[in-house]
C-alpha cells in the first residue's frame, strides 16, 4: 500500500536564555567563618536576657541555626540544651526577638546555610 506523506518543515526551537556560567566558589576560610559567628553571637548578646542567677548549670549549650544568603534567620534550636531551662529558654527568647525583628548578619560569601555556636559556662 502507498502511503501518502505530507512533507514537514524542520522543527525550530529558540534557544532559552541561560545566565552566566559559574564556577564553583573558593571555600570560605576558617577565619572568615569565626568572624561571622563573632558577629552573630555579637547580635545575640544585644537582645540576650541573660538569666539573673547566671549559668545553673555547668553544661555548654550549643546554638543551631540557619541563615539564608542574606542573613536573615530562618531556623535556630538548641542541641544540646544545658538543662537549665531559664538560661535555655533566655537563649531561644533571644533569637526569637532576631528573626522577629528582622535582625540580618550576611553569612561569609553571601552563603546561607547552618552554623552552630556553643556558649560555654564561665
Amino acid at each position: 500500500p502507498r502511503v501518502n506523506a505530507l512533507p514537514t518543515k524542520p522543527r525550530t526551537t529558540t534557544p532559552v536564555p541561560r545566565g552566566p556560567v559559574i564556577n564553583n566558589p573558593p571555600p570560605i576560610t576558617q577565619a572568615a567563618k569565626d568572624n561571622y559567628l563573632g558577629q552573630f553571637y555579637a547580635q545575640l548578646q544585644r537582645h540576650w536576657s541573660q538569666p539573673t542567677a547566671g549559668f545553673q548549670s555547668r553544661r555548654a549549650v550549643t546554638i543551631r541555626f540557619t541563615v539564608s544568603s542574606s542573613g536573615a534567620l530562618q531556623s535556630y534550636s538548641l542541641a544540646p540544651k544545658s538543662g537549665d531551662s531559664e538560661l535555655d529558654g533566655s537563649i531561644l527568647k533571644a533569637l526569637a526577638t532576631l528573626r522577629s525583628r528582622g535582625v540580618r548578619v550576611p553569612p561569609p560569601g553571601g552563603r546561607g546555610g547552618t552554623f552552630h555556636i556553643t556558649v560555654q559556662p564561665e
